[in-house]
């Protein structure tokens, strides 16, 4: 992702530009998502994990959404 951040153009702020990325991932993620969840083929979704590790994994995404955030801004 520091690749993707030094694309930036000068004119657009950092946060606006990071924002927009993370919207980006989201908006094109979002609907593959919903479309494997409809076909049965939900993958880490069908998973029967305890409250513990779905935790662990939510807390492991927003670290890694932390840090894209943080190299855009630097």
């Amino acid at each position: 992702m520091p690749i993707v951040s030094n694309l930036r153009p000068s004119s657009i702020g950092t946060l606006s530009f990071a924002f927009d990325r993370s919207a980006r991932q989201v908006g094109f993620a979002a609907p593959v998502m919903g479309w494997e969840i409809r076909l049965c083929t939900k993958g880490i979704f069908g998973l029967d994990l305890s409250r513990r590790d779905r935790g662990r994994m939510a807390r492991d995404a927003l670290c890694t959404g932390a840090l894209f955030g943080l190299s855009a801004y630097l």
